[in-house]
């Protein structure tokens, strides 16, 4: 009995011997594992990242096409480092649910290009705190209390537009030269969405550009009360064109008003386009004289790094910021004036736009809204400005402030 009561605790015990041995190699094949999927895990966080991008619209739209120059430039940039998410065509009520789909497909930083997804960006900043929402040409300041990981970005396009004006009326100069308009004919045409402070500071840098060359410039503004409606940037264009409009320029998302310079180009009067995001010479050869754009890779490449390095982001990308707003002209290389059309631009026009983007870049804030101009706020008469004091714009904060049509020489017609 005794003999058999021993044999079975040497059973036990090497059975149980046994056990433990296979619960601690399966121990350290777990822990192994998951040392493996950790390094795994800090390599993928500190060297990868996926970037999302909402457009509202698509390829076909300017401002869409040059938002989305980003997706390129961030692969030429980072590489393997960055891979990049990109949903064209949402609608305003759908933004809030891709932002939500890009934040759990594990994007780290999400940019949105339009303004209609303001809310949606900073309610999903609120759910996704990890996840950075970069809002491209916001119309207002970022509120107090915003979440902080809610960023807006803009750029100080009124510059380009005092820069291409400057070429437009260089362009009507030579035509009255030639005497091919009467001075008092040299009207430029204004297509725009509708009157909010970004549009009416672009329309006034660029009329006041186009008067230090042409003084005897005024400006017909159209709106068509929406950013991107290709048939009705057309229509609004053609409607200034028979008004005996010269220059045609816009500030809308679509090369409508191109087009119908082209199409127009056998008016009685000279015709010609000043296009915005694209250069337009491709559907406009006749007319277009050269396109602005802001060149949204400089912001976004700098937070994407800013990002990856898990540093603030308003620190680490040139220009200026006003808490988690951003704005950025010529310097820091925010905007670009392209596509001068050798055929149609009047003669200096290069050197004179290097000159102008030089001045500009070594100036944070260049004078721009200055003269014998009187300001009025088309809502509210008695808010005036007197511009013989110069007005800095974008001095106190990233989004344009400047919401005054200038009297006597700008009308709105519609």
């Amino acid at each position: 009995m005794i003999k058999l009561l021993g044999k079975a605790l040497r059973e036990v015990r090497r059975d149980l011997s046994a056990t433990i041995t296979t619960i601690l190699a399966c121990g350290l094949l777990l822990c192994c594992a998951l040392a493996v999927r950790q390094a795994i895990g800090e390599r993928d966080e500190m060297g990868h990242l996926r970037v999302g991008i909402i457009l509202n619209g698509d390829l076909a739209t300017a401002y869409s096409a040059n938002f989305a120059r980003a997706e390129r430039a961030l692969e030429d940039h980072f590489g393997e480092r960055v891979s990049v998410e990109v949903a064209q065509n949402v609608p305003q009520d759908e933004a809030l649910g891709h932002l939500r789909a890009m934040a759990e497909s594990g994007c780290g930083i999400i940019f949105l290009c339009s303004a209609d997804f303001t809310e949606a960006g900073r309610l999903a900043a609120l759910d996704y705190h990890n996840v950075q929402f970069c809002q491209a040409a916001p119309i207002a300041p970022t509120p107090e209390g915003a979440p902080g990981n809610y960023h807006t970005f803009t750029a100080a396009l009124h510059e380009a537009r005092f820069v291409a004006g400057v070429i437009a009326g260089m362009k009507l100069r030579e035509l009255i030269d030639a005497h091919l308009i009467e001075p008092e004919e040299a009207m430029v045409g204004y297509v725009i969405p509708d009157l909010v402070p970004e549009v009416m500071s672009g329309m006034a840098a660029f009329l006041i550009g186009v008067r230090t060359v042409t003084p005897t410039a005024t400006m017909r503004v159209r709106r068509t009360h929406a950013w991107s409606d290709f048939s009705r940037d057309e229509g609004e264009a053609e409607a200034l064109i028979k008004e005996g409009c010269v220059v045609i320029s816009h500030h809308t998302d679509t090369a409508g008003t191109a087009m119908a310079c082209e199409r127009h180009r056998q008016a009685r009067r000279p015709l010609f386009h000043v296009g915005t995001n694209l250069g337009m010479s491709e559907v406009a050869p006749d007319t277009s004289l050269l396109s602005l754009r802001p060149d949204w890779n400089r912001y976004i490449i700098g937070a994407v790094e800013a990002t990856l390095r898990r540093e603030p982001i308003e620190s680490s990308v040139p220009g200026r910021a006003f808490g988690q707003d951003m704005v950025g002209g010529f310097r820091g290389g925010w905007l670009q004036i392209l596509d001068l059309n050798p055929a149609q631009a009047p003669r200096g026009a290069r050197e004179r736009i290097a000159t102008l983007v030089e001045e500009f870049s070594n100036n944070e804030m260049p004078r721009i809204f200055y003269g014998n101009y009187l300001g009025v706020d088309p809502d509210n008469p008695r808010d005036s400005m007197d511009m013989r004091h110069a007005f800095r714009e974008c001095s106190r904060q990233a989004t344009p402030s400047f919401h005054y049509l200038l009297s006597w020489v700008m009308n709105v017609e519609n």
